[in-house]
């Protein structure tokens, strides 16, 4: 959780030529060694953190970088750049650790846990990009690590580095991204209708698509529809199957989701509306597993719930992952409160980005 999180902070500021760098009326400091970074977080200084340590000051940050701590609060710190001829300010509001909001997955429990824990806020760094300062949120994981600006453009002369250009520059803030998804493999469970039959099964067709906005570097929200159906839906009467099957399932799932985009991968979670569907009927004698006498379902509800989301980034264009949607409640029914879903493995393409 959160209160796990070191009490004391940092804010690093990237200059081109080595500025005068002041926060909140102190003038931060250059040159710091892996160890001094370590004591001043007052973070052991074993060789596991060291290393994370030495990623922040010579691997993420340049020479020039300057270094300002401070007892974690919520308050906004104020930085000033001094440089020959101008004067760059800045206020840097807090914003609330990746860890805090890892604390969702257990059921909110540590977020009520650190709601007044100062520990679970961080404030942004700042880096120069050739014509002027933007801000670069950290991450828990890595205590802060961020690309050089200047090494990913030299980056291109090396091998690999059009890649990492390619990715540095796919999901900045304000893009406007469209997608279209395959759903290629299905796994569904819904609500039984009796004790014999638990409308288990695998196997699906379907298309997904969403767009989505890039609030932030590398977060964005995004509106997504998918419609899946079963095998024996689409191609039972195609192939005109004789006896055709006796249980056909489809739904449509509309989610509003948030993502988190990093180089090599992307998560998602949000939430979801299901429109389920499951029709049955008799099965011809002597075929058909499931067997309910001379009853007839056509069963059609809305249904409310989560969906959580994973994919590896293939290129800056193509993913592959799965997705993951549970329902907990239905709209309509005799008995609302039913634990039921479904996953899918997930090619998606972005077609075009703005």
């Amino acid at each position: 959780m959160t209160t796990y999180s070191t009490s004391r902070k940092y804010v690093a500021v990237d200059t081109p030529e080595g500025e005068t760098v002041v926060m909140n009326g102190d003038t931060l400091r250059y040159g710091l060694t892996p160890r001094d970074m370590a004591l001043e977080l007052g973070v052991e200084p074993s060789g596991k953190n060291l290393a994370r340590m030495s990623r922040i000051v010579y691997a993420a940050n340049s020479p020039q970088t300057a270094y300002g701590f401070y007892d974690a609060t919520p308050e906004p710190l104020s930085v000033e750049i001094h440089a020959a001829d101008t004067t760059y300010s800045y206020r840097l509001a807090a914003y609330n650790s990746d860890l805090f909001w890892l604390n969702f997955l257990s059921l909110g429990i540590g977020m009520f846990e650190d709601r007044g824990n100062d520990n679970r806020y961080e404030h942004p760094d700042l880096y120069w990009t050739g014509d002027g300062y933007r801000t670069f949120r950290k991450n828990d994981w890595t205590l802060g690590v961020r690309p050089r600006y200047r090494s990913v453009l030299k980056a291109t002369e090396r091998r690999g580095g059009r890649r990492a250009t390619r990715y540095a520059n796919s999901f900045q803030k304000g893009r406007v991204n469209v997608s279209l998804a395959f759903p290629w493999l299905q796994l569904y469970s819904f609500s039984p209708v009796s004790t014999g039959i638990r409308r288990n099964n695998g196997g699906c067709i379907g298309i997904a698509a969403g767009i989505e906005y890039l609030y932030r570097d590398k977060r964005g929200i995004a509106l997504e529809a998918s419609a899946l159906a079963g095998y024996a839906t689409i191609w039972g009467p195609a192939a005109s199957i004789d006896p055709p099957p006796n249980e056909e399932w489809s739904a449509i799932h509309i989610s509003l989701a948030e993502y988190f985009h990093f180089r090599r991968f992307t998560v998602g979670y949000g939430l979801n509306a299901a429109r389920n569907k499951y029709t049955y009927k008799p099965p011809y004698p002597g075929f058909g597993t499931n067997y309910l006498g001379d009853t007839r379902l056509d069963d059609r509800y809305w249904a409310a719930g989560i969906m959580v989301a994973a994919y590896i980034n293939i290129t800056p264009k193509i993913m592959f992952g799965a997705t993951y949607r549970p329902t907990f409640f239905q709209f309509g029914t005799t008995r609302p409160w039913r634990y039921e879903h479904s996953a899918t493995l997930d090619l998606k393409f972005y077609l075009f980005r703005k």
